[in-house]
């Protein structure tokens, strides 16, 4: 019983500071085909429908198909959205886009010829940062031992030995670190003390000094420490939005002044193996988010700042100024594709009702890898937090077989796995409907009639709203469903809101498909988050 209650304590701390969702219809840019009659259509629609104004709505030409080639999105549509959203930020608002049907899913991978060029040169930073840190660290050790230590010829030589290198100087430092507790700050110093400090600034930059500072800040520390928070805040871009060839050397110079030469090591170092060609092919949306935070690196994916964790991180907010939360109104067809406001609308004025099913695996699953036992596990987090938490009629299946046909009758919200690319039909959908199943690839189409991919299957069988990825995301790319469904459940965010503040990972995979402004339990919570009383 004490598990259940910190699990259920552990999620309404999680969400209790919800960041206000600031988006409104005259926020969303809505993004049609040009090429697609009805795509046009469907914008009109939900235009209409959701009070959008109509300057909002920006028309696209781009190929009638379902995957488009790097280039064609950085000349025909990347301009257009860019320009868009960049005025209405300018215009006081908070952009985020709606993409309808007709447009395009998947972003494909990229081509760049230079990379050998650029690799050549880094090549050559790691080298030279390797033999000038082996120099010092070698200078370090004599100054605490006494010893006279010549660099051996293999402590200098290339890239391959900065791992060693690094290690070995975080244990010099250690060392440094006793060796300097020997002296009271009182007393006098020993006259190689000040070499050592300066030495170990040039090692490690000035980030632990302002930290130290931090601690005993005053007044006339400001300046100090407003120079400490411009680095950090560079160096939080690079952890947000990654490193390119272009920008690595202004980047690595805020590297070597906040964190030293072995720091500036170890940022090139992360660049050693970089292939922005590798698996850089994306969702549409996914890729549209960093739109405004260019240059970022296109390869595999890179942390979504929205997330819980990152919310007392300082500089947090000028990254998330920088992403577009973007949504898609999509579906086999254009009356499929109205049907999701209509039924979203509907079930915002009337409730959803119906069961919450839940598709663990349960022992089925303790005999493969640790990463599915604990995804597994999240499952099971929610169908806690469900019982103990709300009054909603709760079905909960631990087999390793998914749930078989005509086995969930009044479907409202759902969650399980794992079938992929091989829909089940188990579920009759109440109207306005939520749910995703966890598998790969499950958003690979929209369009084509004999895929039975369960976005596409569950979107043709009635669900109002769900998630997926366009080609294999890995799992742990999926939303956390103890944390997606309580917050859906609270009301206090609207469908975007709930996806963006859920999703681990931008410029990958995962794409969001229904009405973004979507909230089915904004009259009628059916968790409270903040008291933990439903």
């Amino acid at each position: 019983m004490l598990k259940i209650k910190l699990l259920i304590l552990g999620i309404i701390i999680f969400y209790t500071a919800i960041p206000a969702s600031a988006i409104e219809p005259n926020d969303l840019l809505i993004i049609y085909n040009k090429n697609y009659e009805q795509s046009k259509e469907v914008a009109e629609y939900y235009a209409k429908k959701r009070a959008v104004p109509a300057i909002n709505l920006i028309g696209v030409d781009l190929p009638e198909k379902e995957k488009i080639s790097r280039e064609t999105y950085e000349e025909d549509l990347y301009p257009h959205i860019y320009n868009a959203a960049a005025s209405l930020k300018k215009a006081g608002r908070n952009p985020a886009l709606l993409l309808v049907y007709g447009m395009p899913l998947v972003v494909s991978k990229a081509d760049f010829p230079a990379v050998r060029q650029h690799k050549k040169q880094v090549i050559a930073k790691i080298e030279e940062l390797t033999s000038i840190l082996a120099q010092l660290n070698a200078r370090l050790d004599e100054l605490i031992s006494n010893q006279i230590k010549p660099v051996k010829k293999s402590q200098a030589e290339g890239m391959d030995n900065l791992p060693d290198m690094l290690n070995k100087i975080q244990r010099t430092l250690a060392q440094t670190s006793e060796y300097r507790k020997k002296f009271p700050p009182e007393s006098p110093l020993p006259k190689n003390v000040e070499e050592i400090e300066s030495i170990i600034i040039r090692m490690v930059g000035l980030a632990p000094l302002v930290q130290e500072i931090e601690r005993k800040a005053n007044d006339k520390m400001d300046n100090i420490l407003n120079l400490g928070v411009l680095m950090e805040n560079q160096l939080l871009r690079v952890f947000f939005l990654g490193a390119t060839f272009e920008n690595a050397p202004e980047l690595a110079s805020t590297m070597r002044i906040a964190r030293g030469l072995a720091g500036e090591a170890k940022f090139w170092y992360s660049l050693k193996d970089f292939d922005p060609g590798q698996e850089s092919s994306a969702s549409l949306e996914s890729e549209l988010s960093l739109i405004l935070a260019e240059p970022y690196v296109k390869a595999k994916w890179l942390p979504n700042p929205f997330q819980k964790q990152f919310d007392k991180l300082h500089g947090i907010e000028q990254i998330r100024d920088k992403v577009l939360k973007v949504a898609r109104l999509d579906a086999p067809t254009p009356a499929s594709a109205r049907r999701l406001v209509d039924d979203s609308l509907w079930a915002e004025d009337r409730g959803l009702k119906g069961v919450f099913y839940l598709d663990a695996r349960g022992n089925g699953v303790k005999k493969m890898a640790k990463a599915y036992q604990v995804y597994d596990q999240y499952i099971q987090n929610l169908h806690t937090i469900l019982k103990e938490k709300t009054h909603l009629p709760v079905v909960m299946d631990s087999n390793a077989e998914v749930f078989p046909e005509n086995a969930c009758p009044d479907t409202a919200l759902y969650c399980g796995w794992y079938s992929r690319g091989k829909y089940v039909a188990a579920f009759k959908w109440q109207r306005g409907a939520v749910g995703f199943h966890v598998a790969s690839s499950e958003a690979a189409t929209l369009k084509d009639k004999d895929s039975q991919v369960w976005c596409k299957r569950m979107l043709e069988e009635g669900i109002a709203a769900t998630l997926g990825p366009v080609q294999e995301p890995y799992l742990h790319s999926f939303p956390r469903p103890d944390h997606f469904f309580p917050l859906l459940l609270s009301g206090k965010a609207p469908l975007i809101d709930v996806y963006y503040r859920t999703i681990p990972l931008l410029s990958w995979r995962q794409v969001l498909i229904g009405d973004p402004l979507y909230n089915p339990f904004k009259k009628h919570p059916a968790i409270d988050l903040e008291s933990g009383e439903n």
